[in-house]
This record gives structure tokens, C-alpha cells and sequence, in this order.
């Protein structure tokens, strides 16, 4: 699997009531994200990997590795279309 993601840097994330709302400042397009979809994008923002995030869901809620394995591959690739994360981490070269 991938070896993590990087968050796009035109990206800021604000935290309204019981959810993250991600605003994607180059395209003005913001996402209101709900308990699992902060957890995720949490996890992201660490560096984690798909199967790292995986293990930790299923480890903590009570469903399917499978089905917990589904959402996530569909969430994460609803973000990467949207452009806000890309695959693989980016070096900083400063």
C-alpha cells in the first residue's frame, strides 16, 4: 500500500460544532467532515497510511475489516479527486 499521504498546502481546516470543515483555499470548494471522516483525515494529517488507518478502525469499532477497508479506500479517494491529499509523502526541502 501507499507509504502515506500529504495533505495539499492550499488546504486549511477550521473545526465547527461536531465537525471539520476543510476548505481548499485555491478552488474556494470546502468539505464538512463528520466524526469518521475526522478520524480519517486526523490520521492523515499524522502520516499514517491506508492500512494503518485501517487497523485502528477496526481495532476500534465493531464491523467488518473489510467493510471498514471499503470506506476508507472510498473516502480517501474521494479526497484525493477533490485534491485535497495527494499519495506518498513530499519532502520539504528547506
Amino acid at each position: 500500500m501507499s507509504n502515506g499521504f500529504t495533505v495539499n498546502s492550499s488546504v486549511t481546516t477550521a473545526e465547527l460544532e461536531s465537525s471539520l470543515v476543510v476548505l481548499d483555499l485555491s478552488s474556494n470548494a470546502y468539505f464538512r467532515l463528520n466524526e469518521m471522516g475526522i478520524e480519517i483525515w486526523r490520521k492523515i494529517e499524522d502520516g499514517a497510511d491506508e492500512e494503518s488507518i485501517v487497523d485502528d478502525l477496526t481495532n476500534k469499532y465493531d464491523a467488518e475489516r473489510s467493510q471498514i477497508a471499503g470506506d476508507v479506500r472510498g473516502f480517501i479517494e474521494g479526497l484525493e479527486t477533490a485534491g485535497l491529499i495527494v499519495s506518498g509523502r513530499v519532502e520539504n526541502s528547506q
